[in-house]
């Protein structure tokens, strides 16, 4: 009777791991034999060992007796390891057919039942890939001829490149290939083509869903995926992909994107000084490709482990090249101290913006494990939420409410608690509503006239709903000072055709009321700018209060001039499409502050105005075309999901990326590029999210004076 191999303990202070000497077979289906080795993974040894690392999933399989590793002792003698059906398929494909091939694999060369030396292997991981010759993927078998098929049309798309003019015929060529692929299998065009396409099928494969897979893959010095009886290399992958759809359509959240970004970190870590370079410096939009480590780690939560320490000990090796101080593995350790140790040490990796990491915390984070949580730590766990998987630093990047200030933050020896400079600036004193995302949602207005669908109906009315009681928090800041149709009325034009205020004065030509306002127009007929900085009058306050309004529902983005950075949700507008979006947006304001008719039942006094807005029938209508509407209102919407609208004691209104109360406090962190809600809690603060706080958020707030600035502690 085989005897199970028992393990020889290997020193667990130095680089000692084990490699199986897999022997060779000419049948695909022998039993697989091996001898078992240890090798030195010294960094600086002059004779590196000669081996291939072995990435697989174990796919929530385990170890039978049905699927065996033979072990032949030096002696002769034979012993056996139980492995996963999927570890059995990758060593028969990876076995060579004439000569001993030497090989990692985890599930052999790791004793996985001490996990003293697992959680030391685990710090070992990115040597192991780093240093092996080539790393083996196996994505198991193909079916119906599918691998064989991608894997073709990936060799095929790396040989040419479809930016050049010589290779556009084969570009033409290939992509009408493509099409005839996925039509003969039925499949959807590839123009979503993570989730339809050929190409889908294959990043839809478990291998590319798990959380350990990812640093298998980036620290690989040459990496091959093997799809049944055929391969293609991950550089022809590389060059591929672009040549599929045309280079723009790359989403953030995408798998390519994200392991290339990785590789660029590492590429650049390598370099002296540079990384450290890139992550001081002020973020630019360039950047935004670059994905700083905390990113890429958020984005990365929706990878699968079956552990949720496995979320950052999965990463061990990527951190141990880029210097990022990682606790060390240990699975003793509770769930809450490891993430909390970790985004500890992301922070102080950061330097500069280290703060930013608070962007990280999703609202709707309503995980087991989030009271057990420091607030300013996400749950790494937890996997994000399809609404918030959003290019981060592109939707805050641009605002400077600290100007240049770095992060000033520190940590006490209590590891929850996280010690920043800052400044309070505001009391919130009344909150709209959370927006809701609407999940599934491809189209908020996908009903018309002719498509009376009841569930888009409810939709848009409870969207429509929450900017009611958005705008009702506006008017009560108001206090009904002034009727809303002399705040925003137009000017007239004079008998030469000229734009002209009441009080006479003549607007340049072409110059619209909008752009006037812009200029810091005093006259009540006229919106004023900005509630900041300007000596306002009674009559003027309305107008700036309206106009902040309208400035936050699209974060700053849709004014005459503005450089702000769009970021994914909002498109750059031109002079014309902003002009076109504030109109609509006094004709929808003056909608939702108008009482209900009293004598009709809410819910359908609602509905009707809702509908004599959003689909008024044929033609222009009251409020503009219908789709200058259904633009404007759209774009709020997906701007503002899950978000709530707040008001301070200040007199400014604002969003944030949460569910705010009254009595949160709203603050201004160093080298944070955005505002931030703060929970008052006994003389400390919970964070509760990111925030845009109209007429802050350019430095008017901030001193620049650090001995100004206040200790604020987040727990």
């Amino acid at each position: 009777m085989t005897t199970t191999y028992v393990y020889e303990p290997l020193c667990l202070t130095d680089f000692s791991v084990r490699v199986i000497q897999l022997h060779p077979s000419q049948d695909r289906h022998a039993r697989l034999t091996c001898e078992i080795g240890i090798i030195d993974l010294d960094p600086n040894s002059d004779a590196p060992p000669v081996y291939d690392a072995v990435s697989y999933t174990w796919g929530g399989q385990s170890p039978s007796p049905d699927h065996l590793l033979f072990c032949i002792g030096a002696d002769g003698s034979e012993s056996q390891v139980e492995i996963t059906e999927n570890a059995r398929d990758a060593l028969r494909r990876f076995r060579l057919s004439d000569s001993v091939r030497n090989v990692w694999v985890d599930s052999v060369c790791i004793n996985q039942s001490d996990l003293t030396e697992k959680a030391h292997q685990i710090s070992l991981m990115g040597l192991v890939y780093s240093q092996a010759d080539r790393v083996l993927i196996w994505l198991g078998h193909g079916t119906d001829g599918l691998g064989a098929e991608i894997c073709d049309i990936l060799k095929e798309g790396a040989t040419f490149n479809y930016r050049k003019q010589e290779d556009y015929d084969r570009a033409l060529a290939f992509r009408n290939r493509l099409k005839d692929a996925e039509s003969a299998r039925n499949l959807d065009q590839f123009d979503d083509i993570y989730k339809s396409s050929l190409i889908g099928g294959l990043l839809g494969l478990p291998w590319f869903q798990r959380m350990w897979t990812v640093q298998e893959l980036v620290l690989a010095p040459r990496a091959v995926f093997f799809w049944g009886d055929s391969s293609v290399e991950w550089d022809e992958m590389l060059r591929c992909i672009p040549n599929l759809i045309g280079g723009n359509k790359l989403l953030a959240t995408s798998e390519i994107q994200l392991y290339q970004a990785l590789q660029r970190l590492l590429e650049l870590n390598k370099q002296p000084g540079e990384l450290r370079r890139m992550m001081t410096q002020p973020p630019v939009p360039e950047m935004a490709s670059m994905m700083p480590p905390c990113i890429i780690f958020s984005l990365l939560r929706n990878k699968q482990a079956t552990e949720p320490r496995d979320k950052i000990w999965a990463m061990h090796g990527v951190c141990s090249q880029l210097q990022i101080p990682l606790p060390d593995p240990d699975y003793s350790r509770a769930i809450e101290d490891v993430f909390t140790l970790a985004t500890r040490a992301m922070i102080e990796y950061e330097e500069r913006y280290g703060m930013n990491m608070l962007y990280l915390l999703t609202p709707l984070d309503n995980s087991p494990l989030r009271p057990r949580l420091p607030s300013w730590v996400p749950d790494w766990g937890a996997p994000v939420k399809d609404a918030f998987v959003r290019p981060i630093m592109m939707e805050w990047m641009d605002f400077r409410p600290t100007a240049e200030s770095e992060s000033r933050c520190s940590f006490t020896s209590d590891i929850r608690v996280l010690r920043c400079l800052g400044l309070v600036v505001g009391t919130v004193v009344a909150v709209g509503p959370f927006m809701p995302i609407l999940k599934g949602t491809r189209n908020l207005l996908d009903r018309t006239p002719d498509n009376n669908e009841p569930n888009s109906l409810a939709r848009n009315l409870e969207v429509w709903t929450v900017f009611r009681e958005w705008v009702r928090v506006v008017e009560g800041m108001r206090g009904g000072s002034k009727p809303y149709t002399e705040v925003f009325k137009r000017p007239e034009k004079d008998p030469d055709g000229e734009w002209q205020s009441e009080d006479g004065s003549d607007q340049d030509e072409g110059e619209s009321h909008l752009e006037v306002a812009e200029q810091g127009s005093t006259n009540d007929e006229l919106l004023a700018t900005d509630l900041s900085g300007l000596t306002i009058s009674d009559d003027d306050r309305d107008a700036a209060l309206l106009y902040a309004f309208y400035s936050t529902l699209f974060l700053d983005t849709k004014r005459p001039g503005s450089q702000r950075i769009p970021g994914s949700r909002i498109a750059r507008a031109s002079a014309e499409d902003i002009e076109e979006s504030f109109r609509v947006f006094q004709q929808w304001y003056r909608i939702l502050s108008r009482p209900l008719d009293p004598n009709v039942e809410q819910q359908a006094a609602l509905g009707a105005e809702m509908e004599a807005f959003l689909w008024p029938g044929a033609g222009r209508g009251d409020f503009g075309t219908p789709d200058s509407v259904h633009s404007f209102y759209r774009n709020a919407w997906d701007v503002q999901k899950a978000r709530s609208f707040v008001a301070t004691k200040e007199g400014r209104v604002g969003v944030v990326d949460a569910e705010a109360m009254e009595g949160d406090v709203v603050a201004l962190l160093s080298g944070y590029t955005a505002a931030m809600i703060l929970r008052p809690d006994g003389g400390q603060f919970k964070v509760v999210g990111p925030a845009y706080v109209h007429g802050i958020m350019d430095g008017e707030m901030w001193t620049g004076d650090e001995n100004g600035l206040e200790t604020i502690e987040l727990v």
